[in-house]
C-alpha cells in the first residue's frame, strides 16, 4: 500500500456521517450550518490527499461533494458561490473526459446538471 492511501479511502469513505448530519441540517431549514458541515468534510478530505486527477473513485467522491454543497449554496441564495463550485466540479469531469475520451460513466457525470435550477 502506498503510504498515505489508505488515510484517503478512510476520508472519502468515511463523509457518510456528514453528508447524513448535513442533510438534517438543511432539511429543518439550518442551511448555513449544513454549508459549514460539507466544507468540513472537504477540508477534511483535502487533507487525506485524495489524488482526483488520477484515482477515479476519489473524483467521484469529491464530485458528490461539490454538487451537494453547489445545491446548499443555491438554497442560501449564494450563487457565485455556488456557480465558482460547480465550475470545480466540471472541471473535474473535464479532466476526466480527456483522460478517458467517450468513456459512457465519465461523460455522464460531466453532463449531470447540479442542484435546482435557478430561478
Amino acid at each position: 500500500m502506498v503510504r498515505g492511501e489508505g488515510s484517503s479511502k478512510e476520508a472519502l469513505s468515511g463523509t457518510r456521517r456528514g453528508i447524513i448530519l448535513a442533510g438534517a441540517e438543511a432539511e429543518t431549514g439550518n442551511v448555513a450550518r449544513a454549508i459549514e458541515v460539507f466544507q468540513q468534510l472537504l477540508d477534511g478530505v483535502g487533507a487525506a490527499g485524495p489524488k482526483p486527477e488520477s484515482v477515479l473513485q476519489d473524483a467521484v467522491h469529491l464530485s458528490r461533494l461539490y454538487a451537494a454543497k453547489t445545491v446548499l449554496h443555491r438554497r442560501a441564495g449564494q450563487p457565485d458561490l455556488a456557480s465558482a463550485l460547480e465550475s470545480r466540479r466540471l472541471e473535474l469531469w473535464r479532466h476526466w473526459e480527456q483522460k478517458l475520451p467517450n468513456n459512457p460513466f465519465v461523460l455522464r457525470q460531466f453532463a449531470a446538471k447540479t442542484g435546482e435550477p435557478d430561478e
